[in-house]
């Protein structure tokens, strides 16, 4: 098997003698459409398909996977920059608060 592999808007390569599974070595990928298979000359078969899965692991041995792909569960309710913006205008909200809260603070101990 060789080709790329996405999930959550997250992309690896698959090289030669590498496989994908599930979440565990027990777990198959739950394939639930085969979108396009075709036989490619001097390459081999072409398969596009999707499922679903919360992890996917790529590597040389069940047991040791190489790489890892894991959704959260935001990535299914919300597209990944619209997650990154609000991660990002909660931290900023965070530290401006931290600061008016110190400022305030040190001015109501000057005071005393």
């Amino acid at each position: 098997m060789e080709g790329k592999i996405r999930m959550a808007e997250q992309e690896r390569d698959i090289k030669q003698n590498q496989f994908i599974m599930g979440e565990s070595a027990n777990t198959p990928l739950n394939i639930q459409e085969i979108r396009n298979l075709q036989i490619v000359p001097k390459k081999g078969i072409e398969a596009r398909f999707s499922g679903k899965t919360k992890e996917i692991q790529i590597g040389l041995d069940p047991d040791f996977p190489v790489y890892q792909i894991q959704g959260s569960w935001l990535d299914g309710v919300l597209p990944r920059d619209v997650i990154i913006a609000l991660f990002s205008f909660g931290a900023a909200t965070v530290a401006n608060l931290l600061s008016w809260l110190f400022s305030n603070a040190s001015k109501s101990s000057s005071k005393s």
